[in-house]
């Protein structure tokens, strides 16, 4: 009976070393770059008509996108609240934002996100559009907060 308890002892101690030796590789280096990008980020945006100063910095909600595994939501894209979010596309270590049309008739005219190695840190540049037609060039930097 005592060995019947070692055994199960070992099987158990076995099982749960190879289920955490699975949750840290999941979490690791080779983790999906979408599920990588998830969290809260710091913006600090500059651009050409509106954002000069340190006006520019607020934060953004990055999460996956819920019917493309390739895409992501920025939630307060451009500062344009929480319920505004862009979609972007990652491409290796590259965010591409489409063109589209987002709340309050702003219109992302194209951009682009270079996501550093750590995935910690995201350099953006993109025009948009706030209907009058005339584009602000923006260039911002994100930086992971949680």
């Amino acid at each position: 009976m005592k060995r019947t308890y070692i055994y199960l002892a070992v099987i158990l101690l076995v099982a749960m070393f190879v289920t955490s030796c699975e949750l840290i590789d999941d979490l690791g280096p080779n983790a999906d770059g979408v599920s990588r990008l998830e969290g809260q980020w710091k913006c600090d945006e500059n651009s050409q008509n509106y954002k000069k100063s340190t006006m520019g910095i607020y934060y953004v909600y990055i999460s996956p996108h819920p019917g493309d595994t390739t895409r992501v939501l920025i939630s307060n894209f451009y500062q344009l609240g929480d319920h505004v979010e862009a979609s972007a596309k990652l491409s290796g270590q590259t965010l591409i934002l489409d063109s589209q049309n987002l709340p309050g008739d702003f219109r992302i005219v194209s951009g682009s996100g270079s996501i550093s190695s750590n995935f910690k840190t995201i350099n953006w540049s993109y025009k948009v559009d706030d209907g009058s037609g005339d584009l602000d060039n923006a260039t911002a930097t994100y930086t992971l907060v949680y």
